[in-house]
Protein backbone atom coordinates (compact mmCIF):
# COMPACT_ATOMS: atom_id res chain seq x y z
CA UNK A 1 0.00 0.00 0.00
CA UNK A 2 1.34 3.41 -0.98
CA UNK A 3 0.03 6.77 0.22
CA UNK A 4 0.46 9.89 -1.87
CA UNK A 5 -1.08 13.30 -2.44
CA UNK A 6 -3.97 13.51 -4.88
CA UNK A 7 -2.81 15.31 -8.01
CA UNK A 8 -4.79 17.52 -10.37
CA UNK A 9 -4.97 14.62 -12.81
CA UNK A 10 -6.55 12.41 -10.14
CA UNK A 11 -9.05 15.12 -9.20
CA UNK A 12 -10.18 15.55 -12.81
CA UNK A 13 -10.22 11.79 -13.41
CA UNK A 14 -12.45 11.11 -10.39
CA UNK A 15 -14.73 14.06 -11.16
CA UNK A 16 -18.17 13.59 -12.67
CA UNK A 17 -18.23 17.05 -14.31
CA UNK A 18 -16.53 20.44 -14.26
CA UNK A 19 -18.17 23.22 -12.27
CA UNK A 20 -18.26 26.48 -14.20
CA UNK A 21 -20.07 28.87 -11.85
CA UNK A 22 -21.39 29.12 -8.29
CA UNK A 23 -24.89 28.02 -9.34
CA UNK A 24 -23.52 24.57 -10.18
CA UNK A 25 -22.12 23.90 -6.68
CA UNK A 26 -25.42 22.18 -5.79
CA UNK A 27 -25.99 20.64 -9.21
CA UNK A 28 -27.88 17.34 -9.28
CA UNK A 29 -24.95 15.71 -11.06
CA UNK A 30 -23.07 15.95 -7.75
CA UNK A 31 -25.75 14.09 -5.86
CA UNK A 32 -29.46 13.72 -5.23
CA UNK A 33 -31.61 16.16 -3.33
CA UNK A 34 -34.60 15.29 -1.16
CA UNK A 35 -37.03 16.01 -4.01
CA UNK A 36 -35.03 14.98 -7.09
CA UNK A 37 -32.85 12.01 -8.03
CA UNK A 38 -29.15 12.19 -8.83
CA UNK A 39 -28.36 12.89 -12.49
CA UNK A 40 -25.19 10.75 -12.41
CA UNK A 41 -26.33 7.46 -10.83
CA UNK A 42 -30.10 8.24 -11.03
CA UNK A 43 -30.64 7.11 -7.43
CA UNK A 44 -32.62 8.92 -4.76
CA UNK A 45 -31.12 10.68 -1.74
CA UNK A 46 -31.34 7.54 0.38
CA UNK A 47 -29.10 5.49 -1.96
CA UNK A 48 -26.86 8.06 -3.68
CA UNK A 49 -23.60 8.60 -1.77
CA UNK A 50 -22.70 11.65 -3.83
CA UNK A 51 -20.14 12.33 -6.57
CA UNK A 52 -17.18 14.70 -6.62
CA UNK A 53 -16.83 17.42 -9.21
CA UNK A 54 -13.99 19.84 -9.87
CA UNK A 55 -13.40 23.49 -10.65
CA UNK A 56 -10.41 24.42 -12.81
CA UNK A 57 -8.70 27.72 -12.07
CA UNK A 58 -8.65 29.93 -15.12
CA UNK A 59 -5.47 31.97 -14.75
CA UNK A 60 -2.99 30.98 -12.03
CA UNK A 61 -2.42 27.93 -9.81
CA UNK A 62 -2.71 28.16 -6.04
CA UNK A 63 -0.42 26.93 -3.27
CA UNK A 64 -2.09 24.06 -1.41
CA UNK A 65 -2.53 25.05 2.27
CA UNK A 66 -1.64 21.54 3.45
CA UNK A 67 1.64 21.55 1.52
CA UNK A 68 3.10 24.91 2.48
CA UNK A 69 6.14 23.27 4.12
CA UNK A 70 6.94 21.32 0.95
CA UNK A 71 6.39 24.46 -1.12
CA UNK A 72 8.79 26.52 1.02
CA UNK A 73 11.42 23.80 0.81
CA UNK A 74 11.04 23.54 -2.97
CA UNK A 75 11.33 27.30 -3.41
CA UNK A 76 14.56 27.28 -1.41
CA UNK A 77 15.88 24.54 -3.69
CA UNK A 78 14.97 26.54 -6.77
CA UNK A 79 16.88 29.50 -5.42
CA UNK A 80 14.30 32.19 -4.75
CA UNK A 81 16.12 35.34 -3.73
CA UNK A 82 13.45 36.72 -1.41
CA UNK A 83 12.74 35.52 2.09
CA UNK A 84 9.72 33.23 2.56
CA UNK A 85 8.05 32.19 5.78
CA UNK A 86 4.96 30.25 6.86
CA UNK A 87 2.35 32.23 8.74
CA UNK A 88 -1.27 31.34 9.45
CA UNK A 89 -1.17 28.25 7.19
CA UNK A 90 -0.02 30.24 4.17
CA UNK A 91 3.26 31.30 2.60
CA UNK A 92 4.35 34.90 2.98
CA UNK A 93 7.09 36.67 1.07
CA UNK A 94 9.13 39.71 2.13
CA UNK A 95 8.49 42.55 -0.32
CA UNK A 96 9.50 46.16 0.22
CA UNK A 97 10.12 45.51 3.91
CA UNK A 98 6.67 43.98 4.50
CA UNK A 99 5.44 40.41 4.69
CA UNK A 100 2.75 39.77 2.11
CA UNK A 101 0.82 36.68 1.03
CA UNK A 102 2.74 34.75 -1.63
CA UNK A 103 1.01 34.20 -4.96
CA UNK A 104 2.01 32.58 -8.22
CA UNK A 105 2.92 36.01 -9.65
CA UNK A 106 5.71 36.30 -7.05
CA UNK A 107 7.42 33.05 -8.04
CA UNK A 108 6.49 32.77 -11.72
CA UNK A 109 9.82 34.09 -12.99
CA UNK A 110 11.86 31.86 -10.64
CA UNK A 111 9.91 28.77 -11.67
CA UNK A 112 10.29 29.50 -15.38
CA UNK A 113 14.04 30.08 -15.03
CA UNK A 114 14.41 26.82 -13.10
CA UNK A 115 12.44 24.84 -15.70
CA UNK A 116 14.57 26.27 -18.51
CA UNK A 117 17.74 25.19 -16.72
CA UNK A 118 16.35 21.77 -15.77
CA UNK A 119 14.82 20.43 -18.97
CA UNK A 120 13.85 17.14 -17.32
CA UNK A 121 11.51 18.90 -14.88
CA UNK A 122 7.96 20.00 -15.63
CA UNK A 123 5.52 22.34 -13.97
CA UNK A 124 3.40 19.33 -12.93
CA UNK A 125 6.29 18.15 -10.75
CA UNK A 126 5.41 20.89 -8.28
CA UNK A 127 2.48 19.09 -6.65
CA UNK A 128 1.94 21.93 -4.20
CA UNK A 129 0.71 24.10 -7.08
CA UNK A 130 -2.92 23.25 -7.80
CA UNK A 131 -5.00 24.08 -10.85
CA UNK A 132 -8.03 21.95 -9.90
CA UNK A 133 -10.20 22.36 -6.80
CA UNK A 134 -12.31 19.31 -5.84
CA UNK A 135 -15.99 20.05 -5.31
CA UNK A 136 -17.51 17.80 -2.65
CA UNK A 137 -21.03 16.40 -3.12
CA UNK A 138 -23.96 18.24 -1.49
CA UNK A 139 -24.51 15.43 1.01
CA UNK A 140 -21.22 16.46 2.68
CA UNK A 141 -22.35 20.09 2.84
CA UNK A 142 -26.16 19.87 3.05
CA UNK A 143 -28.36 22.86 2.35
CA UNK A 144 -30.92 23.80 5.00
CA UNK A 145 -34.43 24.94 4.03
CA UNK A 146 -36.52 26.88 6.56
CA UNK A 147 -39.83 28.72 6.02
CA UNK A 148 -38.56 31.82 7.83
CA UNK A 149 -35.07 32.21 6.28
CA UNK A 150 -35.50 30.25 3.08
CA UNK A 151 -32.42 28.50 1.71
CA UNK A 152 -29.32 28.44 3.94
CA UNK A 153 -26.18 27.09 2.34
CA UNK A 154 -23.51 25.19 4.25
CA UNK A 155 -20.33 26.97 5.33
CA UNK A 156 -18.20 24.81 3.01
CA UNK A 157 -20.45 25.85 0.13
CA UNK A 158 -19.80 29.51 0.96
CA UNK A 159 -16.04 28.83 1.01
CA UNK A 160 -16.18 27.16 -2.42
CA UNK A 161 -18.33 30.00 -3.76
CA UNK A 162 -15.75 32.58 -2.70
CA UNK A 163 -13.02 30.70 -4.61
CA UNK A 164 -15.11 30.61 -7.78
CA UNK A 165 -16.10 34.28 -7.46
CA UNK A 166 -12.54 35.48 -6.88
CA UNK A 167 -11.25 33.45 -9.82
CA UNK A 168 -13.93 34.98 -12.04
CA UNK A 169 -13.03 38.46 -10.74
CA UNK A 170 -9.35 37.86 -11.56
CA UNK A 171 -10.25 36.74 -15.07
CA UNK A 172 -12.43 39.82 -15.56
CA UNK A 173 -9.62 42.10 -14.36
CA UNK A 174 -7.18 40.51 -16.82
CA UNK A 175 -9.63 40.86 -19.70
CA UNK A 176 -10.27 44.54 -18.94
CA UNK A 177 -6.64 45.56 -18.46
CA UNK A 178 -3.94 42.91 -19.02
CA UNK A 179 -1.16 45.34 -17.99
CA UNK A 180 -2.51 46.24 -14.54
CA UNK A 181 -0.31 43.83 -12.56
CA UNK A 182 -1.04 45.52 -9.22
CA UNK A 183 -4.75 44.88 -9.60
CA UNK A 184 -4.11 41.32 -10.72
CA UNK A 185 -1.95 40.61 -7.72
CA UNK A 186 -4.59 42.04 -5.37
CA UNK A 187 -7.17 39.62 -6.74
CA UNK A 188 -4.60 36.79 -6.65
CA UNK A 189 -3.98 37.42 -2.93
CA UNK A 190 -7.69 37.30 -2.19
CA UNK A 191 -8.00 34.11 -4.25
CA UNK A 192 -5.14 32.46 -2.35
CA UNK A 193 -6.67 33.49 0.98
CA UNK A 194 -10.06 32.11 -0.08
CA UNK A 195 -8.36 28.78 -0.90
CA UNK A 196 -6.62 28.75 2.50
CA UNK A 197 -9.84 29.56 4.35
CA UNK A 198 -11.45 26.51 2.76
CA UNK A 199 -9.14 24.36 4.91
CA UNK A 200 -8.33 26.55 7.91
CA UNK A 201 -10.07 29.38 9.74
CA UNK A 202 -8.07 32.48 10.75
CA UNK A 203 -6.08 32.10 13.94
CA UNK A 204 -6.90 34.07 17.05
CA UNK A 205 -10.28 35.03 18.48
CA UNK A 206 -13.15 33.72 16.36
CA UNK A 207 -16.40 35.55 15.91
CA UNK A 208 -19.65 33.73 16.61
CA UNK A 209 -20.68 34.00 12.95
CA UNK A 210 -17.31 32.96 11.55
CA UNK A 211 -17.68 30.32 8.82
CA UNK A 212 -16.28 26.90 9.59
CA UNK A 213 -13.66 25.13 7.45
CA UNK A 214 -12.68 21.57 6.58
CA UNK A 215 -10.22 21.44 9.50
CA UNK A 216 -13.08 22.09 11.95
CA UNK A 217 -14.68 18.82 10.91
CA UNK A 218 -11.65 16.78 11.95
CA UNK A 219 -9.94 18.45 14.91
CA UNK A 220 -11.10 18.74 18.48
CA UNK A 221 -13.31 16.60 20.68
CA UNK A 222 -16.33 17.06 18.42
CA UNK A 223 -14.33 16.32 15.27
CA UNK A 224 -14.69 13.33 13.00
CA UNK A 225 -11.69 11.49 14.45
CA UNK A 226 -12.34 11.68 18.19
CA UNK A 227 -16.13 11.79 17.97
CA UNK A 228 -16.73 9.06 15.38
CA UNK A 229 -13.69 7.07 14.27
CA UNK A 230 -12.00 6.77 17.66
CA UNK A 231 -15.19 6.66 19.72
CA UNK A 232 -15.85 3.81 22.12
CA UNK A 233 -19.64 4.11 21.84
CA UNK A 234 -20.24 0.47 20.97
CA UNK A 235 -22.69 -2.24 21.93
CA UNK A 236 -21.94 -4.95 24.52
CA UNK A 237 -19.93 -2.53 26.67
CA UNK A 238 -20.08 -1.03 30.17
CA UNK A 239 -18.09 1.56 32.08
CA UNK A 240 -17.47 2.19 35.76
CA UNK A 241 -14.70 2.72 38.34
CA UNK A 242 -11.99 0.06 38.87
CA UNK A 243 -10.68 -1.15 42.22
CA UNK A 244 -7.96 -3.57 43.25
CA UNK A 245 -8.74 -6.95 44.82
CA UNK A 246 -5.84 -9.22 45.89
CA UNK A 247 -8.21 -12.20 46.17
CA UNK A 248 -8.82 -12.31 42.42
CA UNK A 249 -6.63 -14.28 40.07
CA UNK A 250 -4.40 -12.45 37.62
CA UNK A 251 -6.68 -13.49 34.76
CA UNK A 252 -9.99 -12.64 36.46
CA UNK A 253 -12.15 -9.53 36.28
CA UNK A 254 -14.69 -8.84 38.98
CA UNK A 255 -17.90 -7.67 37.28
CA UNK A 256 -20.79 -6.15 39.28
CA UNK A 257 -23.91 -8.31 39.15
CA UNK A 258 -25.91 -5.27 38.03
CA UNK A 259 -23.64 -4.96 34.97
CA UNK A 260 -23.54 -8.72 34.33
CA UNK A 261 -27.34 -8.84 34.25
CA UNK A 262 -27.46 -6.16 31.51
CA UNK A 263 -24.52 -7.10 29.30
CA UNK A 264 -24.98 -10.10 27.03
CA UNK A 265 -22.76 -12.26 24.89
CA UNK A 266 -24.12 -13.92 21.71
CA UNK A 267 -23.78 -17.72 21.83
CA UNK A 268 -24.84 -19.99 18.98
CA UNK A 269 -26.82 -23.07 20.00
CA UNK A 270 -25.06 -26.32 19.03
CA UNK A 271 -25.19 -29.96 20.07
CA UNK A 272 -22.31 -29.65 22.53
CA UNK A 273 -23.78 -26.69 24.48
CA UNK A 274 -27.50 -27.39 24.15
CA UNK A 275 -27.97 -28.64 27.73
CA UNK A 276 -25.84 -25.78 29.13
CA UNK A 277 -27.97 -23.16 27.38
CA UNK A 278 -31.19 -24.91 28.41
CA UNK A 279 -30.04 -24.65 32.02
CA UNK A 280 -29.31 -20.93 31.62
CA UNK A 281 -32.71 -20.46 30.02
CA UNK A 282 -34.36 -22.08 33.01
CA UNK A 283 -32.44 -19.72 35.33
CA UNK A 284 -33.54 -16.69 33.27
CA UNK A 285 -29.95 -15.98 32.25
CA UNK A 286 -30.77 -15.60 28.53
CA UNK A 287 -32.05 -12.16 27.63
CA UNK A 288 -33.53 -13.07 24.23
CA UNK A 289 -33.21 -15.62 21.44
CA UNK A 290 -32.78 -14.84 17.74
CA UNK A 291 -34.15 -17.34 15.23
CA UNK A 292 -33.92 -16.40 11.56
CA UNK A 293 -35.47 -12.91 11.37
CA UNK A 294 -37.43 -13.29 14.63
CA UNK A 295 -36.51 -12.41 18.20
CA UNK A 296 -38.07 -14.11 21.23
CA UNK A 297 -38.04 -12.79 24.81
CA UNK A 298 -38.23 -15.64 27.36
CA UNK A 299 -39.92 -13.32 29.86
CA UNK A 300 -43.06 -13.00 27.73
CA UNK A 301 -43.26 -16.44 26.11
CA UNK A 302 -41.89 -19.93 26.57
CA UNK A 303 -39.02 -20.64 24.21
CA UNK A 304 -37.72 -24.07 23.17
CA UNK A 305 -34.16 -23.81 21.89
CA UNK A 306 -33.19 -25.25 18.53
CA UNK A 307 -29.76 -25.88 17.07
CA UNK A 308 -28.79 -22.75 15.14
CA UNK A 309 -30.52 -20.25 17.43
CA UNK A 310 -28.51 -17.28 18.66
CA UNK A 311 -28.85 -16.79 22.41
CA UNK A 312 -27.87 -13.50 24.03
CA UNK A 313 -26.57 -14.86 27.33
CA UNK A 314 -26.01 -12.64 30.35
CA UNK A 315 -22.40 -12.57 31.53
CA UNK A 316 -21.53 -15.75 33.44
CA UNK A 317 -18.52 -16.79 35.48
CA UNK A 318 -15.69 -17.90 33.21
CA UNK A 319 -16.76 -15.94 30.13
CA UNK A 320 -13.99 -14.06 28.38
CA UNK A 321 -14.33 -10.30 27.89
CA UNK A 322 -12.06 -7.45 26.78
CA UNK A 323 -11.16 -5.03 29.54
CA UNK A 324 -9.85 -1.58 28.57
CA UNK A 325 -8.72 1.40 30.60
CA UNK A 326 -8.29 4.75 28.90
CA UNK A 327 -6.04 6.30 27.82
CA UNK A 328 -5.11 3.31 25.67
CA UNK A 329 -1.39 4.04 25.47
CA UNK A 330 -0.10 0.58 24.55
CA UNK A 331 -1.31 -2.93 23.79
CA UNK A 332 -1.54 -4.00 27.45
CA UNK A 333 -4.18 -1.33 28.05
CA UNK A 334 -6.64 -3.81 26.51
CA UNK A 335 -6.58 -7.35 27.93
CA UNK A 336 -8.79 -10.42 27.77
CA UNK A 337 -9.94 -11.51 31.25
CA UNK A 338 -12.33 -14.09 32.69
CA UNK A 339 -15.57 -12.83 34.23
CA UNK A 340 -16.29 -13.34 37.92
CA UNK A 341 -19.66 -12.01 39.05
CA UNK A 342 -19.36 -10.08 42.31
CA UNK A 343 -21.82 -8.21 44.52
CA UNK A 344 -20.22 -4.76 44.28
CA UNK A 345 -20.46 -1.56 42.24
CA UNK A 346 -17.02 -1.42 40.58
CA UNK A 347 -14.87 -3.50 38.28
CA UNK A 348 -12.20 -5.37 40.24
CA UNK A 349 -8.80 -6.58 39.09
CA UNK A 350 -5.83 -8.07 40.85
CA UNK A 351 -3.45 -5.42 42.19
CA UNK A 352 -0.50 -7.01 40.37
CA UNK A 353 -1.87 -6.21 36.88
CA UNK A 354 -2.79 -2.58 37.58
CA UNK A 355 0.57 -1.25 36.23
CA UNK A 356 -0.24 -2.68 32.81
CA UNK A 357 -3.37 -0.51 32.72
CA UNK A 358 -1.45 2.47 34.16
CA UNK A 359 -3.90 2.41 37.08
CA UNK A 360 -3.17 3.41 40.67
CA UNK A 361 -3.93 0.93 43.44
CA UNK A 362 -3.71 1.73 47.14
Amino acid sequence: MEFSWTTDVDIVKNSCFEVKCTDELNDLRLGASIKENCQTCFSDWNKCSGHFGHYRLMNIPLVHPLMVSAARKALKTIGTARKIKISQNSLQILKEGEWKVLTYYDIEKDLNDYLEAEESRKMTDFHWLRWAVPISPPCLRPTCYTPERGTSFNDITHRLSSIVRMDKALQQSIDMNPMNKVEHRRYAVRLQLAYTLLFFVPQGARESRELSAIADRFKGKEGRLRQSLLGKRITFSARTVITGDPCLRLTELGVPIEVAEKLTKPVRVAAYNYEYLEGLLAKQQIKYVNRAAMRFNPVFRKVHLKVGDLCHVKLQDGMRVLFNRQPTLWYSSVQCLYVRRMNRKTFSINCEITPAFNADCK
